[in-house]
């Protein structure tokens, strides 16, 4: 069997990741994959070559009607299966499929083209919807958000498979003292999280809620890693709530798990998520987790979770943070991790998806 993903771009991010995470396993059950990638630069090239997958950069960053006929032309002639990941991918490959069996994975609770008027947006993704021969929500509350805005219709083509990890992520101890020391971090109680400067991402509430925790606990530090649009705005915020300079500010980084390891705590405030697979990978770090009990957060921590916290609510956080200090409430919480990840193997998962390409 041949697969061609399509993606819009393989840049890190949590959909890139998780369809090398996909790809790995594929070629592993015996696979030919092809990768298409629309635009931006090829930051994850590599890591598809090395589990076997050819990646054709030819398309990248070129004109979308050239894109359009190359594309229609590439799949004219052959009989292969098509998976689309993220809407500009999926328009795309809903225009250029002749034949071929389509699949696309919807990875975001939000509607298909979020700065296009909301009409234009609906009719788009149900244009692509019925395009397709088979849709893979990654979360229960990704399917039934783009229910409700009627972007997808409950079918047989319509299936829930959740993302999957690889169990065998490890780091060493000695890169994680060198971390600590570049950060001059040692004896503090860190706190941190990983997240594109969106406005989904909720930073600000994160902002306000280490400010008020620090004020009685100076010897925190908060580590924010990503890099987006907020980035000035969440900066200012920062420094008028007098905690820029308690903040390490990390645009991008290689080092995920590593620094995941050296986090006290790992805290996601996000208003919603498709998946949030970086929940997969601190829990692989074996770091205490607390999270926004929103969309498919709790899907992925379990619903019973004590790390969860209102969505929004700053002061319940700053009292689930203190919590935290307890190095025995940090290991109540990492006991539940062995479990919770078991339900997300990413064998399992690539399984499941490859049974989709059978109809």
């Amino acid at each position: 069997m041949e697969i061609l993903h399509c993606i819009t771009t393989i840049q890190m991010g949590g959909a890139e990741k998780q369809l090398l995470t996909l790809v790995n396993e594929q070629i592993k059950l015996g696979l030919k994959v092809t990768i298409i990638y629309l635009k931006g630069e090829p930051e994850l090239k590599k890591g598809f070559q090395k589990s076997g997958a050819v990646v054709i950069d030819y398309l990248a960053n070129k004109n979308v009607l050239f894109q359009v006929l190359w594309m229609k032309k590439y799949l004219k002639s052959k009989k292969i299966i098509v998976h689309a990941h993220l809407s500009r991918s999926e328009l795309f490959c809903a225009m250029c499929k002749a034949d071929n069996y389509l699949v696309i994975t919807k990875h975001n609770a939000e509607r298909f083209f979020p700065k296009a008027p909301y009409l234009i947006s609906k009719k788009l993704a149900q244009f692509v919807f019925f395009r397709a021969d088979s849709c893979i929500s990654i979360s229960f509350a990704v399917e039934k958000y783009l229910q409700e805005i009627s972007e997808i219709v409950k079918s047989r083509k319509t299936k829930v498979i959740h993302y999957g990890a690889s169990m065998n992520s490890q780091t060493a101890s000695r890169e994680l003292d060198s971390l600590k020391s570049l950060h001059g971090i040692k004896k503090h109680f860190v706190l941190g999280t990983i997240a594109r400067l969106v406005p989904q991402k909720n930073l600000g509430v994160l902002i306000k809620a280490f400010a008020s925790y620090y004020k009685e606990n100076n010897n925190s530090i908060l580590i924010l890693i990503g890099d987006g649009p907020l980035k000035s705005e969440l900066h200012k915020l920062a420094k008028q709530l007098n905690v820029e300079s308690q903040i390490i500010w990390i645009s991008r980084t290689e080092k995920i798990p590593q620094y995941l390891s050296i986090l006290d705590v790992f805290i996601l405030p996000s208003n919603y998520e498709g998946f949030g697979l970086v929940l997969l990978e601190a829990m692989q770090a074996g770091t205490a987790i607390l999270a926004a009990n929103n969309s498919a957060i709790p899907e992925v921590m379990g619903r019973n979770y004590p790390g969860l916290y209102p969505t929004n609510q700053v002061h319940k956080l700053v009292e689930i943070i203190a919590a935290c200090e307890n190095q025995s409430f940090r290991n109540k919480l990492c006991g539940r991790y062995q479990s919770q990840l078991s339900k997300f193997n990413s064998a399992k998962m690539a399984e499941k998806v490859t049974a989709c390409y059978r109809g």
